[in-house]
This record gives C-alpha cells, sequence and structure tokens, in this order.
C-alpha cells in the first residue's frame, strides 16, 4: 500500500514484528510468532518516533515520483 501512496497499518506493523521474530528464532509469548492489538498498541505508546496517521491517497502524479525524476526536475 505505501508504493501507491498510502501509510502502514497496524496489520502490516504486526506482520513485519512476525517477520522479525521468525527470522530471530527466540521464544516470545506471541501465537505463531504474530504479536496482538494490544501488544501495537502498547509498542506504539511508547515515547519513540513512531506514530500513526491516516492514510490518505496520494495523487497519481505525486505517487509515480521518482528520485531521477526530481533530478530531472531540478
Amino acid at each position: 500500500m505505501s508504493k501507491i501512496g498510502y501509510g502502514r497499518t497496524l496489520q502490516k506493523l504486526s506482520q513485519l514484528v512476525k517477520k522479525i521474530l521468525d527470522e530471530d528464532n527466540s521464544s516470545n509469548p506471541f501465537t505463531d510468532n504474530l504479536p496482538g492489538r494490544h501488544w501495537i498498541e502498547r509498542f506504539l505508546g511508547r515515547p519513540r518516533n513512531i506514530s500513526l496517521r491516516t492514510g490518505e491517497a496520494l495523487g497519481v502524479e505525486r505517487a509515480h515520483v521518482t528520485a531521477e525524476k526530481l533530478d530531472k526536475w531540478f
């Protein structure tokens, strides 16, 4: 979704944590290495530079901007 202009979701964050834990092979309290909603909410509540944003669609023009196109423009 982020490739087409939308931010990450709680579900994507859970899947990212699961992927990290699957690769780590250490013990954790999660069923099938997948954290629940309460863990995600507590994680986001910690003083970090992570926050949720309401997703909004970008215009087609903005979604298709690349570093190469920006370099050509400037």
